[in-house]
């Protein structure tokens, strides 16, 4: 731009500071080199999702069941689980308690649930033998090659969050149709976030930069995420296992503020960036109620 509008000036600068100039047209060639490769990249990416879509809609056409993508959720909703185990509470309460004061308890219960049931957030404890329980516990000793031992598994129920969550998947669906993507995926943190986390959501004041965009990240693999669960006092760590819209994702870097927009498309944005799109062990959102902490896990090493 200042060649065309200024020559002489460029022209003077050439002649006394020409170190300078050279350095400055070999970091313009750097930048237009790195934009096309990342547009390869993307282009790349794009191709690989359009064959996978390509084979769930001939498979569907065939009668088939379509081929999900690997670690898709195919557990039921949040609120079907919140039910079960409020029952098992229960059943345990009747137990322990006289039938007479019993009837009573449970008035009162009903009665307090009903105010609170919109709002209120709690951790359920997930019995040790139940489905749920051995579900993720097969999971996390798989990904973690059994270096860890389960101290306690608790449902998070937090209506609101569920409910903003459920909203930005609906929204997601109407976009995305059948490729949703939804997927577990694991997030450490320090115990300290946990509690904000439950009560207000993956939130924007959580971003930090990374190798792969300035977003909050996760990992489908439990032994990448429990690095970064810090110990307590007492030598525990904690883990979010969450729902995740990952949608359509191609490969982040370093410095990227929000995904790049789908070929094809001016404004129309990937929903997530990943470090690999094979195999992604980073995954990386830039939404707020992208994703929803369904299971908070408490775990400690074996040695």
């Amino acid at each position: 731009k200042a060649m065309r509008c200024q020559p002489e000036l460029v022209d003077k600068a050439m002649r006394q500071q020409p170190e300078l100039v050279d350095f400055a047209m070999r970091a313009m060639a750097n930048r237009r080199r790195q934009k096309r490769q990342n547009q390869k990249i993307l282009l790349r990416d794009e191709e690989v999702f359009m064959q996978r879509d390509h084979a769930r809609q001939v498979s569907s056409i065939n009668g088939n069941k379509p081929p999900l993508p690997s670690n898709v959720i195919t557990k039921s909703h949040p609120k079907h689980i919140w039910e079960e185990l409020g029952i098992i509470e229960t059943k345990s309460r009747v137990l322990s308690c006289g039938v007479i004061a019993l009837k009573s308890r449970l008035v009162s219960e009903v009665t307090e649930a009903k105010k609170d049931m919109d709002t209120k957030v709690e951790l359920l404890n997930v019995p040790t033998d139940s489905d749920i329980y051995t579900t993720i516990q097969t999971k996390f000793t798989q990904e973690t090659l059994n270096r860890y031992s389960i101290v306690s598994i608790q449902a998070v129920k937090s209506p609101l969050r569920l409910e903003a969550y459920m909203y930005k998947r609906e929204q997601f669906a109407r976009e995305l149709g059948s490729y949703l993507n939804e997927r577990w995926v694991w997030h450490g943190t320090n115990q300290s976030v946990i509690q904000h986390i439950i009560h207000q959501g993956f939130l924007r004041q959580f971003i930090r930069s990374g190798s792969f965009g300035r977003g909050i990240y996760f990992s489908p693999k439990a032994s990448i995420s429990a690095g970064y669960a810090r110990r307590g006092s007492d030598q525990t760590q904690r883990m979010l296992l969450c729902r995740c819209l990952m949608g359509h994702y191609h490969r982040g870097y370093v410095g990227l503020m929000q995904p790049q927009a789908k070929p094809g498309s001016k404004y129309k944005q990937h929903e997530s960036t990943v470090d690999n799109i094979d195999e992604p062990n980073e995954v990386v959102i830039y939404q707020d109620d992208q994703a929803y902490p369904e299971f908070l896990l408490t775990f400690r090493a074996r040695f």
